[in-house]
């Protein structure tokens, strides 16, 4: 016979169970209205490359890494103006390989160099000290961008100790990082999504969106819709969001990793996924976007972001059963003063950054599926 406590806990499962499989979802269509733009200055610094994710400070300055100059960069996005951070080389006041920047506010931030597996700390835009790496502790990091908590770097990464061609320990990986930097360790949290993939170790990080104020963060893996929330001072994670947009396409082909890449086989992995792009807080909503590339990109040899469909979805931070659907006039660049930035004109002499802000169309209700 069963005790009364875990009878009790039987029946709170299976009401959650079932309440689940019948909510709805409320979906909003909604549109893109655009309320500005800002070209950059091209007598100053040039930028080769301008990626998703640039992270603005509340004084309108947006802080990327350009991966062709191999530089971090700031941009303006009210005169246009960009000015490099730093330059190439080994020194005491140099970067070799940058691949992630940290916003502090708007006077500090951190950028980890891989090359040489230090983790630069800028005032006011120049390098005052450079930190250890993150290699000691099996951290491989993904994304262009971390954040700071509570004298943290929190980034995104793979564990490939947990994850990698010949394991994929899914129940002990974990994918979130957390550098102390009074002392320079690291903690590993944030389980991984109940749906991604089993086929392989490709694409198992996720891009994160932080709340200061709730002190949690959402993250969503970069092949996967789910999303996950981890509370800092709970130190747990869970799925908040399943719902899946009709565009997003289910991975189904493994990775060959033993074959050389060509055009070919970039095409064939290329056209079985969507990959996420950008998830950011705007107001009160959770953003999510992702991008699928079309066959003239791969036929046409062609780069251009216009050959990529990029589209998304909004929650509702206080209701995750109102999702809104969304789609995009180019590259998602990220987000500022509660607008979206999309990248406009791909031309370096004139490039141009659009400013969007979000209005509602129509609303329909459908069933929720529980993956």
């Amino acid at each position: 016979m069963l005790n009364t406590s875990i009878k009790g806990a039987l029946i709170l499962m299976l009401l959650l169970v079932f309440n689940c499989k019948e909510s709805k979802v409320e979906i909003t269509q909604v549109q893109l209205l655009k309320e500005g733009e800002i070209v950059l200055n091209d007598n100053q610094d040039r930028v080769a490359n301008i990626m998703e994710g640039l992270q603005v400070t509340e004084n309108g300055h947006a802080y990327g890494i350009d991966f062709i100059t191999k530089l971090p960069f700031i941009l303006s996005l009210k005169s246009g103006d960009v000015k490099f951070l730093s330059s190439k080389g080994r020194g005491p006041k140099e970067l070799l390989q940058p691949v992630q920047l940290v916003l502090k506010d708007d006077k500090e931030l951190y950028v980890y160099d891989s090359a040489l597996d230090k983790i630069a700390h800028f005032v006011n835009d120049e390098i005052v000290d450079k930190l250890p790496g993150y290699s000691r502790d099996n951290i491989w990091l993904r994304n262009s961008y971390g954040f700071y908590f509570n004298n943290h770097l929190i980034t995104a990464f793979i564990d490939p100790t947990m994850i990698n061609t010949d394991k994929l320990n899914y129940e002990e990986a974990r994918s979130l990082a957390f550098y102390n930097l009074a002392d320079s360790t690291t903690n590993k949290r944030g389980r991984l999504s109940p749906t991604l993939d089993k086929l392989d170790s490709y694409g198992k990080y996720p891009l994160m969106a932080m709340d200061d104020k709730e002190e949690v963060i959402y993250y969503v893996f970069s092949m996967d819709h789910t999303v996950m929330k981890y509370d800092i001072k709970r130190d747990s994670s869970w799925v908040v969001g399943t719902y899946k947009p009709e565009k997003i396409r289910t991975r189904s082909l493994k990775v060959d990793y033993r074959k050389a890449p060509t055009l070919q086989s970039a095409k064939k992995y290329g056209l079985d996924i969507t990959r996420l792009v950008g998830i950011e807080i705007i107001d009160d909503e959770l953003l999510i976007v992702w991008q699928n590339a079309q066959p003239e990109f791969y036929d046409q040899r062609n780069s251009s972001n216009k050959l990529r469909d990029y589209f998304g979805i909004l929650y509702d931070l206080d209701d995750f059963n109102q999702v809104a659907e969304l789609s995009l006039p180019g590259k998602f660049l990220g987000t500022y003063e509660n607008t979206i930035m999309i990248e406009e004109n791909e031309n370096l002499d004139t490039y141009t950054i659009g400013f969007y802000k979000i209005a509602n169309i129509d609303t329909t209700k459908i069933d929720l599926e529980i993956n």
